[in-house]
């Protein structure tokens, strides 16, 4: 930090404000609509990639930008889970299963 930057915020304290003034930062490049466009895009479909959704709701920012939208509303980044494939083995086990279940409701 420069000097001058801490003498200000030495003064500011002095002065008792401790933070900035409301408004004062870089401003959204998004509205709310748009916001609220993409957590309904992603509401449809949890599945898609912040690219995907950011293309699907029109969103002005980048994906980090998306990512950051989502994760301020409570949406995390999900990556659908991978299962194994049944073998031969699994297919006989479930067969016999079924064939002595079958009078079972």
């Amino acid at each position: 930090m420069h000097d001058s930057t801490t003498r200000r915020w030495a003064r500011l304290s002095r002065e008792g404000i401790e933070h900035r003034q409301p408004g004062s930062g870089r401003r959204s490049v998004s509205t709310r609509a748009q916001d609220s466009a993409l957590v309904a895009e992603v509401e449809a479909n949890l599945h898609q990639s912040a690219s995907s959704i950011k293309v699907n709701a029109r969103f002005p920012g980048s994906s980090r930008t998306v990512i950051r939208r989502l994760r301020d509303v409570g949406h995390y980044p999900r990556v659908a889970a991978t299962k194994g494939c049944i073998t031969d083995d699994h297919r006989l086990f479930r067969l016999a299963f079924a064939e002595e279940n079958v009078n079972f409701d």
